[in-house]
């Protein structure tokens, strides 16, 4: 969150939290007796306070609806006060240059962020918010060259398919999982579909997204498409990166297929593994730090291993360190797996 204020003749653009103003516009203010400069004074005001949720960005249409002009915005670029980013997008020299700011630059320029670069925005896993080139999208026929960034041409029949990250205009979670078939691997759509369907997004939306962008050959949103009518992909969701990987390892020819969130009946209630191999009782638990480290999960994690110990199962974690060794991992679980199942059988 940032503010405007104004101190000793300066415009500064301040971050909530921060002591420090991030745009320091320093516009001269300018005694009552001269109107015209007064008004630019309010011109720039107006100007900072769009910078202000812009992450100090704001475009050439923006400062014409405050009444500065191109002489005005000369001026400002030669003393240092703003620089020009693109032809038609300016932005407070103090403004730190950031992710957020570069991917706003080109949606003020008239693009729509895509692709990878929203799925950052929406934060599905699998896409950090990171250097790199920003991929953003033009209808066809108004695209433009950026630099640093790829430009993608597109059609789009719904305004559905734009909306609104931190002042960014970005393509839908439902439109970003279409496109990203057509620059990532199925692997990392899958990772992403999955962390969408985990943060609530209808899954009857993305479906019908997919029916209305889907034509006819071979085109990324057919990654999607396969993936959402995946005959394997009708159990549970998996709850984590870690546990897609670790799932995979375990198409094992010497193990039996696991199963995803496999319920168990305990005393308190059903408590759902990451995976399970049923026939030994054995659990398999992606031990990520995103979803299972600090001092509240780390007891309830032991609170539950209790209970499934008293229900007569086993559960292993397994942490990013280990799934960097999976011929060790693999071979470890299924000694373990074969040594339960004579322990069962044998208590039988």
């Amino acid at each position: 969150m940032f503010w405007v204020t104004r101190s000793e003749g300066r415009l500064d653009l301040v971050r909530h939290g921060s002591p420090a103003p991030i745009v320091n516009a320093m516009f001269t203010v300018t005694p009552a007796c001269n109107p015209g400069c007064m008004q630019r004074n309010e011109a720039w005001s107006s100007v900072a306070e769009w910078a202000s949720i812009q992450h100090g960005a704001f475009s050439r249409d923006q400062a014409t609806k405050a009444k500065l002009n191109a002489q005005h915005l000369r001026r400002a670029c030669t003393s240092g006060r703003i620089q020009r980013v693109l032809s038609d997008v300016f932005v407070f020299s103090s403004a730190p240059d950031t992710w957020l700011r570069r991917h706003i630059v080109v949606s003020l320029a008239g693009g729509v962020v895509s692709h990878a670069s929203a799925a950052a925005l929406h934060n599905l896993d699998g896409f950090a918010r990171a250097s790199g080139p920003i991929h953003v999208s033009f209808d066809r026929g108004s695209e433009r060259r950026l630099p640093h960034a790829t430009v993608h041409r597109w059609r789009f029949t719904s305004r559905n398919d734009i909306t609104n990250v931190e002042g960014i205009q970005c393509t839908s979670v439902a439109r970003t999982l279409f496109q990203l078939g057509s620059g990532c691997t199925r692997d990392q759509v899958e990772v992403a579909l999955d962390s969408a369907l985990r943060q609530g997004v209808n899954p009857a939306w993305i479906e019908d997204t997919a029916d209305r962008l889907r034509r006819p050959g071979p085109t990324g949103g057919n990654v999607l498409t396969d993936l959402m009518y995946d005959p394997a992909r009708g159990g549970a969701l998996s709850e984590s990166v870690l546990e897609k990987v670790v799932e995979r390892m375990l198409n094992d020819s010497r193990l039996p297929a696991v199963i995803r969130q496999h319920p168990v009946q305990l005393r308190s209630g059903i408590r759902r593994l990451d995976l399970a191999l049923p026939r030994a009782k054995l659990g398999i638990e992606g031990h990520s730090r995103r979803h299972h480290f600090g001092q509240e999960n780390d007891t309830s994690d032991t609170l539950r291993d209790l209970q499934l110990a008293a229900a007569g199962w086993e559960v292993i974690y397994v942490t990013w360190k280990l799934a960097h060794q999976p011929n060790l991992l693999v071979d470890l679980i299924v000694d373990t797996y074969e040594q339960r199942r004579a322990l069962l059988a044998n208590a039988a």
